[in-house]
């Protein structure tokens, strides 16, 4: 009989290991910022769910800088749940970012600090499965280079081979002077968002009473219920 559990559980993970994978290419890098407020900031990601993803801790960025070769995700998404349709925001800066678009992005990281010529990846279970130009190329001069601009995706699928006719881009220096993408002459063009929701939680306040010799008390307890969204 133990034999067999072993077996049942080695078979159970194997089953949600595979409905995991399977979901390698439920997300694909939307588009890509690098603003012009102090810093150089807003610096963004926006990634787009084409399709339900159970845990969207599979999945991890990284920024490959000045050419560098990609070596491995520095940032790994939370255990969160995407719908299909869903568009997140990664940023560096959760105050430029908000100032820049006029909301809140759904995750903050410092690796993030792509300065127009580095690539993003997208990795998904270990593997890249999409990227913002291709590793170990730097983009000064390239067709994708979004010094003071943006790229925004074109087609709807992660591809691990940047192919850079399809995206659309600024050009670059579209941002310059930019503190408001609502009033840019070149915007970026989707703005969509839809951030996990924050998991419902609730405490209660302490409270004390003085015991008595006789009768009943009454204890009332008052409680901090909290329910919202990221962003």
């Amino acid at each position: 009989m133990k034999k067999l559990y072993n077996f049942s559980s080695i078979v159970l993970f194997a089953l949600l290991s595979f409905n995991l994978n399977a979901q390698c290419g439920n997300l694909y890098i939307e588009g890509i910022v690098d603003g012009d407020l102090p810093g150089g900031n807003p610096k963004a990601i926006q990634l787009f769910a084409n399709a339900a993803i159970a845990d969207l801790s599979i999945y991890g960025l990284e920024t490959a800088s000045n050419g560098d070769p990609a070596v491995a995700e520095e940032f790994t998404f939370p255990s969160d749940a995407l719908n299909s349709g869903d568009c997140i925001w990664v940023t560096s800066s959760s105050t430029n970012f908000s100032s820049f678009f006029g909301f809140s992005a759904c995750y903050t990281d410092s690796f993030v600090n792509g300065n127009g010529d580095d690539v993003y990846l997208l990795y998904c279970s270990g593997s890249i499965s999409d990227t913002y130009g291709p590793a170990g190329t730097d983009g000064t001069g390239e067709t994708w280079e979004y010094t003071d601009g943006w790229g925004n995706a074109t087609d709807m699928v992660p591809n691990a081979t940047f192919d850079d006719t399809e995206w659309t881009y600024s050009g670059t220096n579209a941002l310059d002077g930019e503190t408001s993408n609502a009033t840019a002459m070149t915007p970026y063009p989707n703005v969509m968002v839809n951030c996990p929701a924050v998991p419902p939680s609730i405490s209660i306040d302490d409270v004390s009473i003085i015991e008595g010799n006789s009768g009943t008390s009454t204890l009332n307890f008052y409680s901090n219920a909290f329910c919202n969204r990221c962003c």
